[in-house]
């Protein structure tokens, strides 16, 4: 099974390629087979897409079997690449929202919610759960 990030946001959503110089991660629209996403985000919502740590999409620290494992070097790269594309965005109540999940789970009723500064994803040790939508401020 692959993982897949997916990010909602009130304001546009660049797409971000993945280059010899930035290889962690790449930003897509949200593909058609994964539009029932959606309806998982906030109703504010307007703008959606799919993050990929790899060509697969796995690569993003989770909690689950590995966790006695330490976070790799690749998946802190990831995590850093991530939240400086998010770092900066507008938005009053919230920056963006984040879901991770298997590739076919998207139909799937998310089990947690939580809301976190950005900075919350560059600390040292932290993972997604999967199947949690996690709603991002803007760090004070």
């Amino acid at each position: 099974m692959c993982q897949r990030l997916y990010i909602a946001s009130t304001t546009a959503l660049p797409p971000r390629r993945r280059t010899g110089e930035s290889p962690h991660l790449e930003i897509a629209p949200l593909s058609t087979e994964a539009a029932g996403v959606r309806r998982w985000f906030s109703s504010d919502a307007t703008h959606f897409a799919e993050a990929l740590a790899s060509a697969c999409g796995c690569g993003f620290p989770e909690l689950g079997d590995h966790q006695a494992r330490a976070v790799s070097k690749d998946e802190e790269q990831t995590m850093g690449a991530l939240s400086a594309y998010l770092e900066g965005r507008p938005g009053r109540r919230y920056v963006a929202e984040l879901l991770l999940c298997w590739i076919g789970d998207e139909g799937a009723r998310p089990e947690h919610r939580r809301e976190v500064e950005i900075k919350t994803l560059r600390a040292s040790g932290f993972r997604f759960r999967r199947s949690e939508v996690l709603r991002l401020r803007a760090d004070r």
